[in-house]
This record gives structure tokens, sequence and C-alpha cells, in this order.
């Protein structure tokens, strides 16, 4: 939700009064974003912002932060981090605020050991990042040639075995 527009709060305009202020103002414009998901008290009946539980002192967890926290940790190639996660109930196909998943980054870090585990935690290995790049492009182009032994017309493009690639 836009909150400020150089520094004049907008959040309780509507869309095309806090847009004409935008179109109106001298550029560059500084515009300050609030996150607002919602909770529903089964107590008072009621949806609560987030936003405003924290306010208010009240610890929220954020299920974004934790895939934030899940993608880094397979980047790093934490391996025993990484399964305790997922034991925990993280899902192997989480994303971060970039859309790289887990294995895409496991993958792009060169951490195979991280990208097995991954996978045979269910690890969607046809997935794609928002450059349209998958697991198959980052081991073709971050490992060695010498470490990718397949052929091509063994690659299936919509499914992709990660079996054929041997790790050295």
């Amino acid at each position: 939700m836009l909150s400020r527009i150089n520094g004049e709060l907008v959040e309780h305009l509507p869309f095309e009064e806090a847009y004409g202020k935008v179109l109106r103002s001298k550029s560059p414009h500084f515009a300050e974003f609030l996150r607002y998901d919602y909770r529903f008290d089964p107590f008072t009946n009621n949806w609560n912002s987030l936003q405003e539980l924290r306010d208010m002192g009240v610890c929220v967890e954020d299920p974004l932060f934790a895939r934030v926290h899940f993608v880094n940790t397979a980047a790093q190639g934490k391996l025993r981090e990484v399964h305790a996660l997922l034991m925990q109930g993280e899902d192997p196909n989480s994303a971060d605020l970039s859309g790289n998943t887990a294995l895409v980054m496991a993958a792009a870090n060169k951490h195979p050991e991280v990208v097995e585990l991954l996978v045979k935690a269910g690890a969607d290995v046809n997935c794609r990042d928002k450059n349209v790049t998958d697991t198959f492009d980052i081991f073709s182009t971050v490992l060695s040639m010498s470490a990718v032994a397949v052929s091509l017309h063994f690659v299936n493009f919509f499914h992709l075995n990660l079996s054929l690639f041997c790790f050295h």
C-alpha cells in the first residue's frame, strides 16, 4: 500500500487522488510503501492488519520472512540448516522477494548437496525465476561443462531430471 509521497501521508486517499499528487509533484519522487496483511481474530470477529498488531507490540510471525530466510540459507549452502527448516515444514519450492527459489539459488551458488536435498524434498526441478532462468540454465552456465554429464538429446525441456547431472 502506498503510504507517503514526498513525505506527505496519502494512504487514506483514493488511488486517483494519490496518483494526481505524484503527477503534480516535482521529480524525483520519494514514495513509502507499507505492507498490509491481515489476520482474523476469532474473539472479536474482526480482521486486524498485521502492521497494526506490530505497532501495538504484538509479536507476529511473518511467513514471507521465513521463506526469504530459507532461500538465503540454501543460497549459502548451509545443508544442515536447510534440512532442519525442511523438517520444520518449510516448502522446498519457497521463493524470495525476487521470485528466486531455494533450488535455483543453491544451484547458482554451486551447492550440489543442497540441490540434491531440495530435489529429494520435492522441489520442482522445472521451476523458473523471474528472469525465466531454470535449473538447467544455471547448471549449464555456472558449473563447468565437464561437470554437466548430459547429452542435450536426452534432456526433455519440460521434464528435467537432475539425476543426469554428475557433480565432482
